[in-house]
């Protein structure tokens, strides 16, 4: 061995063992600060309104919109912690379908990465994008010219929201809806578990996740005499928005194009800290609903539902704990959910219901030999993590997901993620009268059961 190798060898091996003390982090990160590089953040929203009539979705069919009282809106927050990039998304729509949603994926995957996941509010204002509202049950309601519109626009909030990253700080917290709020209530059943966490506290009303988790997203100032300013507020909290969808008599109300109580909730917010407001949709399946009586389903009582959340959302922003190490990990599951339900099977196939022959796959564990593909992710993003499931998810489901498989100090369990695959459910309510509605729209009993096999799996593959 030559001396020069040798010095060589042994400086290469000191470089390795003798980490500059500039290299280690020594205490507390400082704010903003992940184990890979200062957090950045952009948001950005676009109108994705229906520029020409278009059926509308939710309630029932032949409903064709008469007008917009206000706009449905792509939301977008991308984040990076310099290694991995996130892109967060809310769509006011009804549901965008898996396959609708890949070539979004695919047009913005250069700039973003594969870490996108768009959720669907739900809002019964909307256009129907997955085909089951058109003018009879026999006819398709979803519109290809809308549908490639609104895929534009989102590709557009997403590329924006990076375009506006900045460096910035993020803040993790929550706030309780209560009956005395008559924001939400499940329409579908009376019980509650004596021994339930703080978000189950519905005293008899439930199951019901009755927490506005929070996430703020802020600028961090070089300066620091300089107040962060809001980048995005982000929001999970399960209710389905259908104020002015389930009027059926008024149709200056039935009609209209609207994000519904979000869009008081988004103005209540923006109004008092700036930035873009988010939703990102709950478990509101089976059937958590606006707590208002029919009579009641009017414009005046959507503005009161939609600011008494916003309320509420801020009293979540007003105690958000800054998160220090905002390091961010992404991971999912692909499912192949037996399908029972012929019903769907058939709208799938014959295209009465959006990109149906396009995930449709062999399963010998369904009656009808088919499945349905899907997929369920897990994103941790310092101490919030985020199970995103396909559909509007069971109460009582979602409420075990952030109670048996999610550990973090901040949990949000999102709804309609990636996908719209109608209501997830236990085997033990799929098929009861309790809930027949519930079953004609569900893919089979076994979807709920998969779902959280499919996020144990993902949470324990969490880089």
């Amino acid at each position: 061995m030559s001396k020069r190798w040798l010095v060589a060898w042994a400086v290469g091996l000191a470089a390795a063992i003798c980490v500059p003390a500039w290299a280690k982090p020594s205490g507390p990160l400082p704010p903003g600060r992940s184990a890979f590089g200062r957090l950045r953040a952009g948001a950005a929203k676009v109108a994705i309104t229906p520029t020409s009539p278009v059926w509308m979705g939710g309630w029932g069919e032949n409903r064709m919109m008469e007008g917009v009282h206000d706009d449905v809106w792509a939301r977008a927050l991308y984040l990076t912690d310099g290694r991995t990039q996130l892109v967060l998304v809310g769509l006011d729509l009804v549901g965008l379908m898996k396959t609708d949603q890949a070539p979004i994926l695919e047009a913005v995957a250069s700039e973003v990465g594969t870490n996108v996941f768009m959720t669907n509010t739900h809002t019964h204002s909307g256009p129907d994008v997955i085909g089951l509202w058109g003018p009879d049950e026999e006819t398709p309601g979803w519109d290809a010219d809308y549908i490639a519109y609104a895929q534009g626009r989102i590709i557009e909030a997403i590329l924006q929201a990076k375009a506006n990253a900045q460096p910035a700080k993020l803040y993790c917290g929550s706030a309780m809806t209560t009956p005395e709020d008559r924001i939400a209530w499940n329409a579908n059943e009376r019980w509650f578990q004596a021994d339930s966490p703080p978000w189950e506290s519905g005293r008899g009303r439930g199951p019901q996740d009755y927490e506005v988790a929070v996430m703020r997203v802020a600028t961090r100032p070089e300066v620091e005499s300089e107040a962060p300013q809001t980048i995005a507020t982000v929001f999970n909290f399960a209710c389905h928005p259908e104020v002015a969808g389930g009027n059926h008599q008024d149709m200056t109300v039935w009609k209209y194009i609207s994000s519904d109580i979000g869009n008081y909730a988004y103005d209540q917010v923006e109004q008092a800290v700036g930035g873009v407001t988010i939703w990102l949709q709950g478990g509101c399946g089976a059937m958590v609903t606006v707590d208002i009586p029919s009579s009641e389903r009017n414009w005046t009582s959507c503005e009161r539902i939609g600011r008494a959340l916003g309320e509420r959302i801020l009293e979540g922003v007003a105690g958000a704990e800054l998160e220090r190490n905002p390091q961010i990990a992404c991971a999912s599951t692909e499912l192949n959910v037996p399908l029972y339900n012929h019903y769907l099977y058939y709208a799938m196939v014959t295209g009465l219901v959006r990109g149906g022959p396009g995930r449709i796959a062999d399963n010998s564990a369904s009656p009808i030999g088919k499945g349905v593909l899907t997929r369920v992710s897990m994103i941790r993003i310092g101490e919030l993590q985020l199970a995103c499931t396909p559909g509007e998810i069971y109460p009582k489901i979602a409420l075990n997901i952030k109670r048996s498989i999610l550990s973090a100090p901040h949990r949000m369990v999102l709804g309609l993620c990636q996908d719209e695959l109608g209501y997830i459910l236990y085997p033990a309510d799929y098929g009861t009268s309790e809930y027949e509605y519930e079953t004609t729209m569900c893919v089979g009993p076994t979807i709920g059961l998969a779902v959280e096999a499919g996020l144990q799996e993902a949470l324990a593959n969490l880089p």
